[in-house]
């Protein structure tokens, strides 16, 4: 199953660019302590109070582009978080990036040796 969580780090409409520059990488940082380096418990209640995040309502004013990471990490439960796309001159200076949960490169690895593949057959 893939659960995709579509939003961006950073969704402050009125200041992108260079204006946002800071606030976009005080909260990056703060995402990616919080995802990639906190164990799974940590994670969560990190995120309940994603608030008190450095520049988190600069960063998204409102939470609608942030609710779909925290449908992502729910169903990913206890799997380890990977950043796989981090840019910090996204539009003109904001710090943006993308993550993933579980160990997506074994599962992709063992997908392309099965025999349905071999066979040119999709799964």
């Amino acid at each position: 199953m893939l659960i995709l969580g579509s939003g961006l780090s950073y969704h402050n409409l009125r200041n992108f660019g260079a204006g946002g520059a800071q606030a976009s990488q005080q909260f990056d940082d703060w995402l990616q302590q919080t995802l990639v380096q906190s164990d799974a418990t940590q994670r969560s209640d990190k995120l309940i109070d994603w608030t008190a995040a450095p520049a988190a309502r600069l960063a998204h004013p409102r939470e609608d582009h942030l609710l779909p990471l925290m449908v992502a990490v729910g169903a990913a439960r206890d799997e380890a978080a990977t950043c796989f796309y981090h840019e910090e001159a996204f539009v003109g200076g904001i710090t943006v990036s993308s993550f993933r949960f579980g160990n997506v490169v074994a599962e992709d690895r063992e997908r392309s040796n099965s025999p349905e593949m071999a066979e040119g057959r999709t799964l």
